[in-house]
């Protein structure tokens, strides 16, 4: 039986290959092959930029929330505060900060002058809302000439330590006929308008148009994260006694004057 064989070839030699090492990457000279000097990178403001520095983004640190407190003698109540656009859309003279006592729906609830009892903060009061409604660009200010009341909500939390609250529970913008009225967008004249819009993805978006009234009422409202400032400590040298007192003598006054008329 034949079997197979390997043969070899005399004089044959393997080749054997040796691994040759990797030479090392050359060093940056910020030199071109020419030997011309290569162009340095420049970032913003003209800084070189080195390759390979990667900035570090700083942590945000964290805004404390701002906590106000009121005196003892200061409890939860409403205040209207009534001013009118001058004509630069920037709130003008006469306004008026009426501290109500009661439910501001009541036409009967004792309502004191805090411009005359207390004018530091019907003062701090108004120039807080004005800073929010002020604007560098005219066109984004109030109307002009147009009168303006807002219904300012106090909160104090006696649970919390006299813990200040604020809010604007409504405003009031005077119309053509020159008489106020309640700005809300559940009524239909102040309904926003909808149109159908195309987006860049070319699909059909609904787009809410509001009018100029809600868009000013939205603005005065967002006033009242504001306003927490101006009832630090308390609300001035304000006695609500020795006012109701004053108020019963003003309209027993009044009454008397009246019929003296008669």
């Amino acid at each position: 039986m034949l079997t197979k064989t390997k043969k070899t070839v005399l004089g044959s030699k393997k080749k054997i290959v040796k691994a040759v090492p990797a030479k090392p990457a050359a060093k940056a000279t910020g030199k071109t092959k020419s030997g011309k000097a290569a162009p340095v990178k420049t970032g913003a403001f003209g800084r070189p930029v080195v390759p390979g520095a990667k900035k570090k983004a700083s942590a945000k640190p964290k805004v404390k929330k701002l906590v106000f407190k009121a005196s003892d003698d200061v409890k939860s109540a409403f205040i209207e505060v009534g001013f009118k656009a001058a004509k630069d859309g920037i709130i003008g003279r006469g306004a008026t900060v009426e501290y109500i006592k009661g439910n501001p729906t009541n036409e009967n609830a004792p309502r004191y002058d805090l411009v005359i009892h207390d004018p530091d903060t019907a003062l701090t009061l108004v120039s807080r809302i004005n800073m929010r409604l002020f604007a560098a660009n005219a066109a984004k200010r109030l109307t002009p000439g147009r009168d303006y009341s807002v219904l300012v909500r106090l909160t104090v939390s006696k649970a919390k330590g006299n813990e200040i609250r604020t809010s604007i529970k409504e405003v009031w913008m005077s119309n053509a006929k020159g008489t106020l009225e309640q700005i809300d967008t559940k009524l239909k004249k102040f309904a926003p308008t909808i149109t159908t819009v195309k987006g860049d993805d070319g699909t059909k978006k609904q787009k809410k148009t509001y009018c100029q009234e809600v868009i000013e009422s939205r603005k005065i409202r967002s006033a009242g994260r504001f306003l927490m400032g101006a009832f630090v400590g308390s609300i001035g040298p304000v006695d609500l006694k020795a006012l109701d007192k004053a108020y019963q003598l003003s309209l027993d006054q009044e009454e008397a004057d009246d019929d003296a008329d008669e």
